[in-house]
């Protein structure tokens, strides 16, 4: 962070300190609870409203996420806007190490992060679709866009962005690319991937470096393109975009 960026109030990207954290998973989870992809992994049966116990399970999870990310040695960092002599966090990001991803039979790990409380609001079959069917979908879709390209890297030997978001008082004003811009410098020759779990930010990310490696679907046959419960030609599941940035 510059000190000119602070100095003016400009908003600004940094690591987050410890009594942020609950804000930052605020702001993801208002960020995330309509999301496609989320309404999917909480068998959700409409779109989720504020407040709601479905809301509610998206922060349940991203607050897993979040010490999972500690656990491993990954980084939380958020855009702060000065406010006066206060801060005010208006966007945040997860990142996961490169090599450092959490095993699923590490259960007793799983369980200090909070897997126990992901069970209670999401249920079996929620765990097991962000558990289990999304990280294996989404790493085969890495895998098969790393060889259709020529690439040698091993996908998970890169800086994985888990989530992103921001508040939603702040969007358009280019927050997102304040955060990738700090994730870049901390490691500046490192590859870095992530999933879009929608169109929109697919693009988005594009403009931020990314290209698509390879596009993925969840729930096919089970969900509607908003992740809702479907059946016939409406169940034709959720698309995704596994995406790299290598340069």
């Amino acid at each position: 962070m510059s000190s000119t960026a602070q100095d003016e109030g400009k908003p600004y990207a940094r690591v987050a300190k410890p009594e942020e954290l609950e804000q930052a998973i605020k702001i993801l989870g208002e960020a995330f609870r309509q999301d496609p992809a989320f309404n999917f992994f909480g068998c959700v049966k409409q779109l989720p409203e504020p407040e709601s116990a479905a809301a509610a399970g998206v922060e349940t999870m991203i607050r897993c996420l979040l010490r999972i990310c500690y656990v491993i040695g990954g980084r939380v960092t958020v855009v702060v806007v000065p406010e006066g002599s206060e801060e005010r966090i208006a966007a945040a990001a997860i990142w996961m190490p490169p090599k450092m991803r959490l095993s699923h039979w590490n259960i007793f790990t799983l369980l200090r992060c909070g897997l126990p409380s992901v069970a209670k609001a999401w249920g079996l079959g929620g765990l097991m679709r962000f558990g289990f069917e999304y990280p294996a979908t989404s790493h085969l879709a890495m895998e098969v866009g790393y060889k259709k390209k020529g690439s040698p890297e091993d996908p998970d030997n890169s800086w994985y962005l888990q989530i992103v978001g921001t508040a939603t008082a702040f969007q358009g004003r280019g927050l997102m690319s304040l955060l990738m811009r700090e994730g870049y410098a901390h490691a500046p020759n490192a590859i870095f991937t992530l999933e879009a779990t929608t169109a929109k930010s697919r693009d988005q990310y594009c403009h931020l470096g990314y290209e698509v490696v390879e596009p993925l679907r969840l729930g096919a046959g089970a969900v509607s393109v908003m992740g809702l419960p479907a059946t016939g030609e409406d169940a034709v599941g959720v698309e995704c975009y596994a995406m790299a940035n290598v340069s």
